[in-house]
């Protein structure tokens, strides 16, 4: 049995199972989840027109799985508006910025078909539903409102999240979204750090003015495969920095998280204050697994490139 399994095996963590939350669910397990999945809760989110309320299912590689076929929001309400676009993927509870869009390429998959009224539910209520305290991992993917679902969470379950998993924009796609410059300064203020930045983007082309260039449909969407892409938003990582009174519990936990995302270094950070804080012999297993982890790094040369260039510089003056 590998140590990350002897950890997930313990009685902290058999007692009290990772919490996982995906926002946005989309049918499918978060993929990162996957190697520790038979250990965990997860609550999966995703709306459809099935009636409202949660399957217990345990047959999909959970511990447990609780799917809601409801919309989260941080509004209370039993319905809430929600704006049905071109593009599945874009539809969200808030109006797409037209006017904001039309610079960019992929600002027909914003166009409005229906607007329509589906259920809707606060993740604060759904916790206190099934008697849940702590999130561990939050995956949200909302279409503008990932930082307001997670700043209407109590404070407590914020700072004692492990890993928080965000998409903001960065262009104004929705009106009153909550945009990634919101997120950084509302995460000044709580006990995480950075792990992963993702930026993904459109090209800043007008579909217009790609019309006007009289082409073939084919070379038209070789234009825009052709074309530079922008920022348009971003898929943000953050991982608790352990600063705060967090138990023996997260502190297997957040190594086993650190270690599964190859944060070798956050690891052995965890590892250490782990085994100055409580007298568990497993940590000190913890420490050697992170070192051993940081020398085998060593084989991969990451800075292999740098050097050779330094020596072609050299040899070549």
């Amino acid at each position: 049995m590998s140590i990350i399994d002897r950890i997930l095996s313990l009685p902290q963590l058999v007692e009290h199972p990772p919490v996982l939350v995906d926002i946005g669910a989309s049918g499918s397990i978060h993929k990162e989840w996957k190697a520790f999945a038979k250990y965990a809760i997860c609550l999966a989110f995703d709306a459809d027109e099935r009636e409202f309320g949660y399957i217990s299912d345990e047959s999909k590689g959970f511990r447990k799985l609780l799917i809601y076929n409801s919309l989260v929001s941080a509004k209370e309400g039993d319905n809430i508006d929600f704006y049905l676009t071109a593009s599945p993927y874009c539809s969200s509870t808030l109006e797409p910025d037209g006017k904001a869009l039309e610079d960019w390429a992929f600002a027909s998959k914003f166009d409005i078909t229906k607007k329509v009224r589906v259920k809707n539910i606060t993740l604060t209520k759904v916790l206190a539903d099934v008697g849940i305290q702590k999130i561990d991992w939050l995956k949200t993917d909302t279409q503008g409102i990932d930082l307001s679902i997670f700043s209407s969470l109590p404070l407590e379950i914020q700072k004692t999240a492990l890993v928080v998993e965000l998409e903001p924009g960065i262009i104004d796609s929705y009106k009153g979204e909550d945009k990634m410059y919101k997120v950084f300064e509302y995460f000044e203020g709580l006990p995480f750090w950075l792990g992963a930045m993702t930026v993904k983007g459109s090209q800043r082309l007008r579909e217009n003015d790609v019309e006007g260039l009289h082409l073939s449909d084919r070379l038209k969407k070789f234009i825009y495969y052709s074309h530079k892409t922008s920022p348009g938003w971003a898929e943000l990582k953050y991982f608790n920095n352990f600063s705060g009174d967090l138990s023996q519990r997260d502190h297997l936990l957040g190594w086993v998280f650190a270690t599964l995302e190859k944060q070798f270094g956050y690891a052995l950070t965890i590892a250490h204050h782990g085994r100055e804080r409580f007298a568990t012999p497993i940590f000190n297993e913890m420490v050697k697994y992170s070192e051993k982890n940081l020398k085998i790094s060593l084989l991969k040369l990451k800075f292999a490139p740098a050097i050779i260039e330094k020596f072609s510089k050299l040899f070549n003056q």
